[in-house]
């Protein structure tokens, strides 16, 4: 699944950040939130053994994919 607006974006260096517990990026500061939303929603991908990935594009790009279970994993 993909999803994809026309805001902004992240940039590069802080989409790890991004789905850490409280963090804001300087530009949306101002703009009313807690910093709690795409941490959860990453950790509850995770936890069914999804991929959560953000990626490069305009606007803001998320992909939740499935992961295939490997050898080694199971």
């Amino acid at each position: 699944m993909r999803v994809t607006d026309t805001g902004p974006g992240v940039r590069e260096d802080e989409r790890e950040l991004v789905v850490q517990r409280f963090y804001r990026s300087d530009r949306s500061r101002h703009i009313k939130g807690l910093g709690l939303g795409l941490s959860l929603v990453a950790a509850i991908v995770k936890l069914h053994g999804f991929r959560f990935d953000i990626l490069p594009g305009l606007g803001f790009v998320v992909e939740i994919a499935f992961r295939p279970k490997t050898a080694s994993s199971v």
